[in-house]
């Protein structure tokens, strides 16, 4: 399998988008330092971000003899021991097909590692008329891990409030992160005190990877007979 890390380091990450992405640094940055209570010496890691957000480098720092790999739809049944995945799911339309998939991969003794949006994020702009991503409530997070296969998922939640002097420059961040949709000339946001403030629900998660086989067609579990006792 090839180690593809010296290539997501150097994609060329818009220069826009590194500046702007510190809310998604630090979202990352907490959901990796959750790793620290578990016992887990990966071999082969997926990073689903493809280094949007550095995380190949934090991985790599952290387990530097794990071979850092981006999600392919080659990757063989079983083959994965970490897969993480920060502020992927808020972009997916399909959120089941995408949980699947990285289930497939996952050996039975795997990890997951996610992050997403709660309903509260940017409840400042809910009325204002732009496009958000997909906000998710944190049980709709965990029952749907659970609905494809995932072993024991733990989630919980984290708020951030990012401040702004300049509007402008909070429209900026917002647009180029992929936040917000839609044209902001003459949009108005309320002041408090003297900054502008949005905020974010921030879901983490974690879950087991399952050697339990589910059929596509008609949801039917296949239990290996190493399962029985």
């Amino acid at each position: 399998m090839k180690n593809v890390l010296d290539e997501l380091l150097q994609a060329r990450i818009p220069a826009e988008y590194v500046k702007a992405a510190v809310l998604q640094r630090e979202v990352l940055e907490g959901m990796l330092a959750r790793l620290e209570g578990i016992i887990l010496q990966p071999q082969i890691i997926v990073d689903v971000g493809c280094a949007m957000d550095g995380a190949p480098a934090l991985l790599k720092k952290r387990y530097p003899d794990a071979d850092i790999v981006a999600m392919d739809s080659s990757l063989a049944d079983h083959s994965v021991d970490l897969v993480t995945a920060s502020l992927v799911l808020p972009w997916c339309d399909e959120l089941q097909p995408v949980l699947q998939e990285w289930r497939r991969i996952l050996r039975p003794d795997g990890l997951l590692m996610l992050t997403s949006l709660g309903p509260d994020t940017l409840r400042e702009l809910h009325d204002l008329p732009f496009a958000f991503p997909h906000f998710m409530d944190m049980h709709t997070v965990g029952d749907l891990l659970t609905q494809v296969g995932f072993r024991g998922p733990v989630l919980d939640v984290d708020y951030f409030t990012l401040a702004y002097e300049d509007i402008k420059k909070c429209w900026h961040e917002l647009q180029v992160t992929g936040m917000i949709a839609g044209n902001v000339d003459g949009v108005q946001l309320e002041k408090t005190e003297e900054n502008y403030a949005v905020s974010y629900e921030i879901i983490f998660g974690h879950a087991w990877g399952s050697d339990l086989i589910r059929a596509d067609s008609n949801g039917e579990v296949r239990i290996p007979i190493s399962r029985l006792r």
